[in-house]
């Protein structure tokens, strides 16, 4: 039942294909906005929580989104274009706030799990790129 319910909500063609092996979900609403549900590992799923952070839409109206270290994670595995384009752009704007560690700790995890190499890298890469043009 919920194989069916995923596959007429999904966005692209080979939905579960892509789910299986990227461990996100591309799902539209109803109201036709896109959606990435991301499928986490043991022990992740919990941190995601407990590192959420506040955003204010305006006229008091919050919302709870994952930090942005957590969004790196979820685009490294997702590994789109855009989404790579998108990791360097956070690290881009939060630069040594950002918590190296715990990225390369569940990005080490997901690797592991996923059995891609390039997860690690998808976040290496524009880290270097963009910490070596800070130092000159």
């Amino acid at each position: 039942m919920w194989t069916l319910l995923f596959l007429s909500l999904a966005r692209i063609s080979d939905a579960l294909d892509f789910a299986l092996k990227h461990r996100v979900c591309l799902v539209k609403s109803s109201e036709d906005y896109e959606i990435d549900i991301s499928l986490g590992i043991p022990g992740y799923e919990e941190d995601v929580i407990r590192r959420a952070v506040d955003y204010d839409l305006g006229s008091g109206h919050l919302i709870r989104v994952c930090s942005a270290e957590d969004l790196i994670i979820h685009k490294a595995v997702a590994g789109r274009p855009q989404d790579l384009a998108d990791i360097q752009s956070i690290i881009i704007r939060q630069g040594k706030r950002l918590d190296v560690g715990y990225i390369r700790q569940w990005l080490g995890e997901f690797s592991r799990l996923l059995e891609i190499e390039e997860v690690v890298e998808r976040f290496e890469m524009p880290w270097g790129k963009v910490m070596k043009r800070r130092q000159e």
